[in-house]
């Protein structure tokens, strides 16, 4: 038999500063498509060794997209990282992806592993009157294209992992939250983790305890004596028949569960993307006496006038977001922005899915802030 210390399925990578094997899944292999270029090339820069493969995008005249892979994927592991919000459209970004997996397990791709650290149309993951629910197709299109395998970060609800007819590897940040939390906020102990919502309570209570905070939530409630939004250049105070902004009507009362006067208030949620909910929740935390207000979420879409808007509030701090989705016109927009780099994170994930190793085990990771 050969020699199989000659092998190229022996080379050696290592993942910040640990040695791995290449393992008989086959070659790693790193591709990517146009929605998040920066995030993938930390990660193959996080996997020290490996590099991101070359791959050809195109339009024809008509608009379809064309992608093909330049270079050998026979008997691979392939990692296809491509974000469902970046720098193009939400729509192509997801054709890129389909296509790009398909095109590898057609050139005879070992197995196929869709990274999607924001996984497309995740919003929509449920049935209303006469409508489909696109989460869950997106899922069977990523199985129909040949994925074998999925890495996303932070789904919401965690639940959407039943859409899914293949494994699917839900990674949690909060760690990473948690470390900016301790590292960049003044007299963290002190601070309180807020909800803007019930639905936001489940993730504001696993941060509040993982550092043994105090949590609080709002809770809207109707009611004449409201209070208004501050102006600011980016959101005039009423249209022009003088009704008020969809922001002003957004909580009428800020009624809030826990005790936030004279404290630092860090409101916590997946997805930031509009920014009224939380200028709206920022104004009740301030009106209740918070000392200032932190907004921290994993994926930071914001879309439109988003950004603008969160610089212009005098209400909030800080804004602090992971680069799930690229952040860099963002942070010109809203200097404010903080963003945590989780390339660490989807680097080890991929080293452990390659060597089928569990991912239960605490991921040791350094904090990385662009």
């Amino acid at each position: 038999p050969a020699d199989k210390s000659q092998s190229p399925l022996q080379e050696h990578y290592r993942v910040r500063g640990r040695e791995f094997e290449r393992t008989m899944a086959g070659v790693l292999t790193l591709l990517s498509g146009n929605s998040n270029k920066g995030l993938a090339e930390g990660v193959a820069k996080a996997l020290d060794g490996a590099s991101l493969g070359e791959v050809k995008v195109s339009k024809f005249a008509n608009g379809e997209t064309s992608v093909s892979v330049e270079r050998s994927v026979r008997e691979a592991d392939v990692f296809i990282i491509q974000s469902g919000v970046g720098t193009i459209p939400t729509n192509d970004a997801v054709m890129e992806l389909l296509i790009l997996c398909n095109a590898a397990r057609i050139a005879s791709a070992q197995r196929v592993t869709i990274v999607a650290p924001y996984f497309p149309y995740a919003k929509h993951n449920k049935i209303k009157k006469r409508s489909a629910v696109p989460a869950r197709m997106m899922a069977d299109m990523m199985k129909v294209a040949g994925a074998m395998h999925v890495i996303t970060i932070d789904l919401n609800p965690a639940q959407m992992a039943g859409f899914f007819q293949i494994p699917v590897d839900n990674i949690m940040i909060w760690p990473l939250l948690s470390q900016y939390i301790t590292s960049h906020v003044p007299d963290y102990k002190t601070a309180v983790l807020v909800a803007k919502n019930a639905g936001a309570s489940k993730r504001a209570d696993k941060l509040a305890n993982a550092l043994k905070l105090d949590m609080a939530m709002i809770i809207d409630r109707s009611s004449e004596d409201d209070f208004e939004i501050p102006a600011s250049p980016s959101r005039p105070r009423a249209d022009s028949q003088g009704a008020k902004t969809s922001a002003e009507l957004a909580f009428k009362s800020g009624n809030i569960i826990g005790r936030v006067k004279g404290r630092c208030c860090i409101l916590v949620d997946d997805v930031l993307d509009d920014s009224d909910p939380f200028i709206s929740a920022a104004t009740a935390l301030m009106k209740n006496g918070a000392s200032n207000v932190i907004v921290m979420a994993t994926h930071g879409l914001m879309s439109g006038g988003c950004p603008k808007a969160l610089q212009d509030c005098p209400c909030i701090s800080t804004v602090v977001v992971t680069n799930t989705v690229p952040q860099e016109r963002h942070q010109v927009e809203c200097p404010k922005l903080a963003v945590i780099r989780c390339d660490g994170v989807i680097a080890e994930t991929i080293r452990r899915v390659h060597n089928d190793e569990c991912m239960s085990s605490k991921f040791t990771t350094e904090l990385e802030i662009a």
